[in-house]
């Protein structure tokens, strides 16, 4: 990043990061109209950059249109953004939207029915990835796409990212979720280890297997694929939790259809300019 704003600053108009649904029509239209151009959040070696997460964009009542040159079909499965940020802010998690309110960027239930029937009428699709950070973080979520999902003159099926320790704590929910048409569900269980979990905030430990067995067994059965996702190397996890881990994936009969397991790693940053000889600079090395 440093050698792209020494060498190519001059190059480039403006910066924009995050979610820049407002950001970048409003610069755009500026430009177009002769008007003055909106204030930056910052600069970046004196190049104005906007960074507003959300600015003026209203998405509880944003979606997505789709035209008949997009050449969507009823095999096709879109990503439907219901609910935008997390309130969680896991301490491996540098997302930028961690830490939202409860109930703060939640699609209008009006406005989603919508985009659902006409994606229906025009293209025949029933089918979604639920792009939600955590689809079942509040009662009043899931009673709300509940009430959505089953009033449909369709039925509708997604998949979903949730959290298998708030499903243990609140398992009226179990039975909503498969109603409301969900057919998998990844959860980010991170580690079975109890005292690695208190680190990361998930602190159920051993107790997520049998639940697990039991959303299966006797819950939702095969109609539900379970993914789970898990990080080896936390802290205070022990080479015996991380060997007993490794029996557990290994087993055919652990109940889910796949795991995702990734090493904890805390990325190096270094300055590239930085091993530049004394008397050379960045212009200079790239002849």
């Amino acid at each position: 990043a440093a050698v792209f704003n020494n060498q190519f600053s001059n190059l480039v108009d403006a910066y924009f990061k995050g979610l820049s649904e407002q950001d970048i029509p409003n610069y755009i239209n500026a430009l177009k109209e002769d008007k003055e151009l909106p204030t930056p959040e910052s600069y970046t070696s004196g190049v104005p950059t906007y960074n507003s997460m959300h600015g003026e964009f209203d998405f509880t009542r944003s979606y997505t249109t789709y035209e008949e040159h997009d050449f969507l079909t009823k095999y096709d499965v879109p990503i439907l953004e219901v609910a935008r940020g997390c309130i969680f802010k896991c301490a491996f998690c540098a997302y930028m939207l961690n830490g939202k309110k409860k109930f703060d960027y939640i699609k209008d239930p009006a406005v989603l029915k919508q985009e659902l029937i006409t994606n229906y009428e025009k293209f025949g699709i029933a089918n979604y990835i639920l792009s939600d950070d955590t689809l079942n973080d509040s009662d009043y979520k899931i009673d709300l796409l509940h009430n959505v999902f089953t009033s449909l003159p369709f039925e509708v099926t997604f998949s979903a990212y949730l959290r298998l320790d708030l499903l243990y704590y609140h398992q009226h929910q179990i039975q909503k979720l498969k109603e409301m048409g969900l057919i998998g569900a990844y959860f980010g269980v991170e580690t079975f280890d109890k005292e690695a979990g208190k680190v990361i905030g998930k602190s159920l430990g051993e107790k997520q297997k049998d639940f697990i067995a039991d959303l299966k067994d006797n819950q939702w059965g095969k109609d539900v694929k379970m993914a789970v996702g898990l990080i080896t190397g936390l802290p205070n996890e022990t080479r015996q939790s991380h060997d007993k881990t490794m029996d557990w994936i290994l087993d055919t009969n652990n109940n889910v259809d796949r795991v995702t397991a990734n090493a904890l790693v805390i990325p190096l940053v270094v300055d590239v300019l930085c091993l530049l000889p004394k008397n050379e600079t960045a212009n200079s090395s790239s002849q």
